[in-house]
């Protein structure tokens, strides 16, 4: 069986190419007590402008199997604010818990996610991306919705990652729900890899901020309200005159 030293004793290899024996000790440690907790948390903060390739997913659902986790949470991101972390309390929040102890969640979540260093680990320069193909999007984003692999951990996401990288591609704001749907659909899975880079292919969209804003008005999702927050990381205060800490608190509030 892995230990809890070996996870923190975890290093990604110079060629970045190792996550999966990190996967493999969460794997072997089994079902996760509350004494693990702050160990797993602190891959979090070891790692802080990463996404793991999927496996700090891995991370975070175990975290969440183990009951009563929820202020060694708190706790931990306030020490050291990290943006699982922060996406951490807000899924509690989305699920109906309003406070951990005496702490009241919702601000919290506000408060800490500008803080919070930006996962940005997949982030490619925009240039890369090219001028806007003309594409139609309309059988893309059929793929999309179509796209559904059976739950397994080592579920293989390049098709989910082609259809992406072709509707980015097209530079079309009208990706962005469906994008966020995606995620939606697809965050309670283990080693969901594509995650934040479709967030950081959602970033790089011309007149993101805005689409955004229009998104989580008309059509709210959770994973759009992560995005508000990296927003607020950014210090941007205000789209087309919203305020996007009260669209936050909003949408939290509303579940």
């Amino acid at each position: 069986m892995a230990s809890l030293a070996e996870i923190d004793a975890f290093r990604p290899s110079a060629r970045d190419d190792n996550w999966r024996e990190l996967d493999d000790l969460l794997q072997a440690l089994g079902p996760v007590e509350l004494s693990a907790v702050p160990t797993l948390l602190r891959v979090f903060e070891r790692f802080p402008r990463h996404d793991g390739h999927g496996v700090f997913w891995t991370i975070l659902h175990a975290i969440e199997r183990a009951p009563g986790f929820e202020e060694i949470l708190v706790e931990h991101v306030m020490r050291t604010p990290t943006e699982m972390g922060v996406t951490m309390l807000q899924r509690l929040v989305n699920s109906g818990v309003t406070h951990a102890g005496v702490h009241e969640l919702a601000p919290l979540v506000v408060m800490l996610s500008a803080r919070a260093p930006i996962i940005d680990y997949t982030i490619e320069p925009a240039a890369t991306h090219g001028p806007a193909v003309a594409s139609p999007i309309a059988p893309l984003l059929a793929r999309l919705e179509a796209f559904n692999p059976p739950e397994r951990w080592d579920t293989d996401w390049s098709p989910l990652r082609e259809i992406v990288d072709e509707l980015v591609a097209t530079n079309d704001v009208a990706i962005a729900t469906p994008l966020l749907r995606t995620l939606d659909r697809f965050s309670t899975r283990d080693g969901f890899a594509p995650f934040w880079p479709i967030v950081n292919g959602l970033e790089q969209l011309p007149g993101w901020p805005t689409a955004l804003v229009a998104s989580m008005q008309a059509t709210p999702t959770k994973t759009g309200l992560t995005l508000l927050l990296r927003l607020l990381a950014r210090e941007v205060t205000h789209v087309d005159g919203v305020d996007v800490a009260a669209l936050a608190a909003e949408r939290m509030a509303a579940g």
